[in-house]
């Protein structure tokens, strides 16, 4: 269940660990991760936020803040994964597909943030 926090919140407790997607929803990197909090204004929602071991990652309209990933770069990952989930009870259990789309993101935390 997501949480509602203030953006300056998690700037404070994410400093320099931050990648924003912008309004890119994931839909395979982080099928079996649910987002941990969300922001919203007067104008109604701004962003989701996940948190994957200490790094935020935000997608949505407006508000987010961090390190900008490249489009280009999500998309990659997001197709690497929807091809790895394409695989599930076929050929990976449940467990095998999580522990490698958790190897994928992992990678791509460390690809964005490296930059």
């Amino acid at each position: 269940m997501k949480v509602r926090v203030s953006a300056k919140e998690l700037r404070e407790r994410f400093k320099g660990r931050t990648i924003t997607l912008g309004t890119f929803s994931p839909n395979y990197l982080i099928a079996y991760n649910s987002p941990d909090y969300y922001t919203c204004g007067v104008y109604g929602w701004n962003f989701d936020a996940l948190v994957f071991g200490n790094t935020l990652i935000m997608w949505g309209d407006r508000g987010t803040f961090g390190k900008l990933a490249d489009y280009d770069r999500i998309q990659f990952y997001e197709n690497k994964a929807k091809e790895i989930y394409g695989h599930l009870y076929k050929d990976y259990s449940q467990e095998e597909v999580m522990r490698k789309l958790d190897s994928l993101l992992k990678d791509f935390i460390g690809e964005t943030l490296k930059e």
